[in-house]
């Protein structure tokens, strides 16, 4: 059950990177007015992860944990990329972050 578990885990995080995509596209002034709170989102998504791997709790809620603090972070990272590439080819002064 727990193969099957991760292999589920394993396609939504795969999911998550045409997700990011698509939400780069379809909302492109909300990133570029809201770069601060993305990078806030990765950052505490990150810690999350950290935290998650060193307290001691059940592998299964763990592994969701983790899993989802990942989907957050390539979700949000992406789309910051994404809208950041767009930004450099119109030579705006705005900070990239990542």
């Amino acid at each position: 059950m727990e193969i099957i578990q991760i292999l589920l885990l394993n396609l939504i995080l795969i999911l998550a990177f045409p997700t990011a995509l698509l939400l780069a596209k379809t909302t492109k002034e909300e990133l570029k007015y809201g770069r601060e709170a993305f990078v806030l989102i990765i950052a505490v998504s990150f810690i999350v992860t950290l935290i998650a791997l060193l307290l001691k709790i059940s592998n299964g809620n763990k592994i969701l944990v983790v899993y989802t603090a990942f989907f957050i972070i390539v979700i949000s990272a992406m789309s910051l990329n994404k809208s950041c590439n767009k930004d450099k080819k119109r030579k705006a002064k705005i900070k990239c972050y990542i």
